[in-house]
């Protein structure tokens, strides 16, 4: 793995690298798998080499190695766009049900709901009245909500708007000093960030 400027060796400790080892029959056919849930960057060189006798802690030949490096990113034309589908009109206390849904696109394709686990979407409704703050009232592809509970005053217009994070990377949960968290039996703590 590339760290910083200089190639180290791969520790148990990084989950986003496994090798598998020896088959079934007895010969060694190595298969390097990355997960891309656990990083954003990552550059990996393999080597190998033809030896006899004993067999070296590294190949000391650069003929026979094999380079990649991947960037994990979101999409610049990932497209979130909000459409209202209830409560169009609105009585003047503010006790009607409004409903909204967000539409999610990439290259002009929309993205069906078996993606939704890949992202977040945070829905805010704000009044036009001065000093307003917006108010988190839901989360999820579709939202609906009642505007009177949460106190909008009905003499000025609300404005809704989703908020969309997408999955970024899959994190060991670790301590402010960076001890890592583990459950009762030992197993690792991991969470999604989304960004």
């Amino acid at each position: 793995i590339l760290d910083g400027t200089t190639w180290r060796d791969f520790t148990n400790d990084e989950l986003e690298v496994f090798v598998s080892g020896k088959n079934a029959d007895g010969t060694w056919s190595k298969t390097l798998t990355l997960d891309a849930r656990f990083f954003r960057n990552i550059s990996v060189r393999v080597r190998g080499a033809y030896y006899t006798g004993t067999r070296p802690s590294s190949p000391t030949s650069d003929e026979m190695q094999a380079t990649t490096s991947i960037k994990v990113e979101m999409p610049g034309t990932l497209r979130a766009e909000c459409r209202q589908t209830k409560g169009v009109k609105i009585n003047s206390r503010m006790n009607t049900t409004v409903g909204y849904e967000c539409i999610l696109s990439y290259n002009k394709r929309l993205i069906d709901s078996s993606k939704d686990s890949l992202f977040v979407i945070d829905w805010y409704a704000k009044s036009a009245k001065a000093g307003s703050t917006a108010k988190n009232v839901g989360r999820g592809r579709n939202v609906e909500f009642v505007p009177s509970t949460y106190s909008f005053d009905p003499l000025y217009p609300i404005s809704v708007y989703a908020a969309v994070k997408m999955y970024a990377v899959t994190a060991l949960v670790t301590t402010s000093d960076e001890k890592v968290l583990t459950t009762s039996d030992g197993k690792l703590i991991i969470t999604s960030k989304y960004e």
